[in-house]
């Protein structure tokens, strides 16, 4: 395979965040401090499409199968993406400020990280 990159913009390659491959193995994704979260064709290396929150992200996970992607701002709210499409499926806004996200491995529990401690909620990885 052989992969054909862009230069990224020097205000988005301020700090990466985190780079891997879903397990589909379709994408790669990469997060920036201070850009969109950008999803990579494996295949082509071309830019497949980027995720825009409102304000830049401090977490991001991925479900086990792949079909969403959770992030958290700074700014406190969480955002809900198709794994596939990058489609915004919903903007939440917890009762808790987080640092950070986990994810269960079955994709169904998100637990936000918080000073005072964590808070879960359930989640359909589906969609359903």
């Amino acid at each position: 395979m052989e992969l054909r990159w862009e230069r990224v913009p020097r205000d988005e390659a301020a700090l990466v965040a985190i780079a891997f491959v879903p397990p589909s193995g379709r994408y790669l994704m990469s997060v920036s401090a201070l850009g969109p979260v950008r999803l990579w064709n494996s295949e082509t290396g071309e830019e497949a499409f980027r995720l825009t929150p409102d304000d830049p992200l401090v977490a991001v996970e991925l479900t086990p199968n792949g079909s969403m992607i959770i992030g958290y701002s700074g700014s406190g709210q969480l955002y809900f993406w198709d794994g596939s499409t990058g489609e915004e499926l919903a903007v939440a806004r917890p009762s808790s400020t987080g640092r950070d996200l986990v994810l269960s491995s079955d994709g169904n529990l998100l637990g936000l990280i918080t000073d005072e401690g964590y808070s879960l909620w359930g989640i359909d990885p589906c969609g359903n």
